[in-house]
């Protein structure tokens, strides 16, 4: 397959296309019922984007990342070359990050899960953004920027898990005030020579 094109298959899942061996694949799956027959029929769009060493999810994050940051730079400079034009390039990837998941293959080409997001990757940062850190450093810096970004790409997808983690840590939190509250001692109180009680004072 040819890197960065966009392949079209159809009447089959994504489970069992056959890429390149040891590569990030973004994919897509449609499904569309004619109108007429009735018939289902289902059509997977996916790009092969670059070869790894490693399966390590932040690893492949990171290096879907420099592609799609490159693509950035490359959409910009084109704008800004032929401004005269009034042209937008449009983005292969962001088609592609409506859904959950990076896919990378394994050794004979078959698809697997490199990372399952919790929320749609457009939700995440690897929809970049001219404010972005990875477009506004320096482009000696960038190297180190994009490993930091993907660190936080790998912590978004966790962000369902996050809230509901927060959510159960405000409770216990409130648990332990309310703890503190009951246990904590009554104030001491002394008879006054009425008889009645009356706070206890420290002797001085």
């Amino acid at each position: 397959m040819k890197q960065l094109a966009i392949n079209v298959v159809k009447n089959t899942a994504i489970e069992n296309i056959v890429c390149t061996p040891n590569t990030v694949v973004l994919a897509k799956q449609t499904t569309s019922t004619n109108a007429k027959t009735g018939e289902v029929s289902t059509t997977v769009r996916y790009i092969e984007v670059c070869p790894i060493e490693k399966t390590d999810p932040l690893f492949i994050v990171q290096s879907l990342l420099k592609y799609i940051v490159a693509e950035f730079f490359v959409c910009k400079d084109l704008e800004t070359d032929f401004a005269e034009t009034n042209i937008t390039q449009r983005k292969l990837f962001n088609q592609f990050l409506t859904g959950n998941t990076i896919y990378r293959t394994d050794s004979s080409g078959k698809i697997a899960n490199a990372l399952i997001s919790e929320v749609p990757l457009n939700r995440t940062a690897l929809r970049v953004q001219k404010t972005h850190a990875v477009v506004t450093c320096k482009p000696e810096n960038r190297k180190a920027a994009i490993y930091q970004h993907a660190k936080a790409v790998r912590a978004q997808c966790a962000y369902i898990s996050l809230i509901k983690d927060k959510a159960e840590a405000i409770d216990k939190d409130a648990e332990k005030g309310e703890t503190a509250t009951t246990a904590k001692p009554a104030r001491r109180t002394a008879p006054t020579a009425s008889g009645k009680s009356a706070p206890a004072t420290a002797a001085a």
